[in-house]
């Protein structure tokens, strides 16, 4: 059987949703986030941070290329990960 890579993405916010998105142009995506609410709303084809606009997201959960989950408890869930953090703008 062929391996094939998966990658993992934490965090969805406006770093993270972007680039798990453009992952899933040539990668299987599995993408993680604490908040549930944010979770719901991805699974549904919405993104309230206005990062990848949503038909371009349906798009993407029909191909069944991007999976969103609160957590991992399962050994298919074996990733390469991303770690996306946020940061802020305004440095003092």
């Amino acid at each position: 059987m062929k391996h094939i890579t998966k990658i993992g993405v934490i965090g969805l916010g406006s770093v993270g949703l972007p680039l798990a998105r453009l992952f899933t142009n040539k990668y299987p995506v599995v993408s993680f986030d604490i908040n549930q609410n944010r979770i719901n709303e991805l699974v549904y084809g919405h993104d309230s941070t206005l990062e990848v606009e949503d038909d371009i997201l349906l798009a993407v959960l029909l191909k069944s290329n991007l999976v969103t989950k609160q957590n991992s408890n399962s050994s298919e869930d074996e990733v390469q990960l991303v770690q996306t953090v946020k940061t802020g703008l305004n440095c003092t």
